[in-house]
Order: structure tokens, then sequence, then C-alpha cells
């Protein structure tokens, strides 16, 4: 690509933004899977603040190129480290969700402004509605959805809902146990005294014939281990 990026730089720095970023992207076109030329086109987006269609070429190169996720994944958290733009934020959690990659999912949303993060919730919300009704018996799709759910109410610290959530993924689908735990515990650091967190921990440590946990979450939510037998 020598030559194109050559020519690429040189409008660039004639202020040709527009005609270098057409240039890449019909290099794009031409060749979807050269993932360096959606990388370059990205950071000229970014540089010229087109923060959406920087994401959007890296939407796309990702998909095209799933072997090259971890570069544009650094891109991406450069950029939004930067930014912390609403755009970027949901590229990312989207991407770590389907990884999976729940901590980092978490990190990301945290990261995000409130309103971003209320809005994200809405659009899960109506995603989730929307499976429902069309597929409701697709039990991982709408799984899923409930575990990314969980992450934002947790990062809006809304424990009673992340562990209603947690519970409803749980009655869906039991081979999520470990991960609804994993989820919960993270929960209990930020709401130690909740105790719709620890009867979720109680059911968890059942399932796995874990009696001394189940006892132990139990005690903390002043109930009886026994009642969730």
């Amino acid at each position: 690509h020598e030559k194109l990026l050559k020519k690429v730089d040189q409008e660039r720095a004639k202020g040709q933004h527009d005609r270098a970023l057409a240039r890449l992207k019909e290099a794009i076109a031409e060749d979807p899977r050269d993932f360096a030329l959606a990388q370059e086109a990205a950071g000229l987006c970014f540089a010229l603040g087109r923060t959406l269609e920087g994401a959007n070429v890296l939407r796309g190169a990702m998909k095209r190129c799933p072997q090259e996720r971890s570069f544009a994944l650094e891109m991406l958290e450069r950029e939004f480290g930067t930014t912390h733009s609403a755009e970027l934020g949901e590229l990312l959690y989207e991407t770590y969700l389907a990884i999976p990659d729940l901590d980092r999912a978490r990190e990301v949303v945290t990261a995000l402004a409130d309103g971003d993060r209320t809005r994200l919730l809405a659009k899960l919300r109506t995603k989730l509605a929307s499976v429902a009704e069309e597929s409701p018996n697709d039990a991982p799709r709408l799984v899923g959805l409930l575990l990314a759910e969980s992450i934002v109410l947790a990062a809006m610290q809304c424990p009673e809902e992340v562990a209603a959530t947690l519970e409803r993924a749980l009655d869906l689908e039991p081979a999520v146990n470990d991960t609804v735990g994993r989820l919960a515990k993270l929960e209990l650091r930020q709401s130690p005294q909740c105790a719709a967190v620890h009867l979720l921990l109680v059911r968890c440590y059942l399932n796995i014939q874990k009696p001394e946990g189940a006892a132990e979450h139990a005690v903390a939510a002043g109930h009886d281990a026994t009642q969730r037998a």
C-alpha cells in the first residue's frame, strides 16, 4: 500500500481529508480483508473528530478480520480513553461481551457518562423485549442480553435490579451458574449489604452442592439457607 498511503498522506497534508478518506474507503472495498487499510481509515476519522464513522470502520474490520480484533480493541480503547464517546464505549462493550470478557465490559460501562449508560440500558431492554417476543425459546441470546443488562445496572449501582436480572438469566440457563456467581460476587464488593445479591449467591452455591458457601450468604442476608433448597 505504500503508493496509496503516500497519496493519502499528501492529501491530508493539503487539508483534503475527505478525499483521503474516500480513497481509503475505496481501497477497503477492493480489499476488505486488509486490516491495515481499516486502521488507517479509522485513525483518520478519529483525527477529524468523526468518532461514529471511525467506530463503524473498525466494527466492519473486526467482522471481516476477527484475528485482528486485539489491534482494533487497542485502537478503540486509546480513542475511548481520550473522548469517552458513547459510540466507542458501546462498540467496546459489545466486543468485550462477545469475547466474552465481562470484567472489561464492566470497566467500559463504568467509564461512560450517566446519560450514556441510561441510553445503553434502554437499548438493551428494547432488544431483550424484542427477542423475548420473537424468539422466546432462544435461551442463549436472551441470557446474553440479561448478562449485558446486569453489567450496565451494576455500573449504575442498582444492586437489587442486578440480582433480579441475574436470577432471570439463571432461570433460563442453569449452565451460566458460574458466570452469574462471579458477577454477583463483583456486585457484593460495591453493595455488601444487599440481601438480594446474597440470596442469589445462596442459589449459586446450592447449585454446585456447596452448602457452606450457601449458609454463609444466607446468614448475611438474614435468611435460612434451607429456605432456598
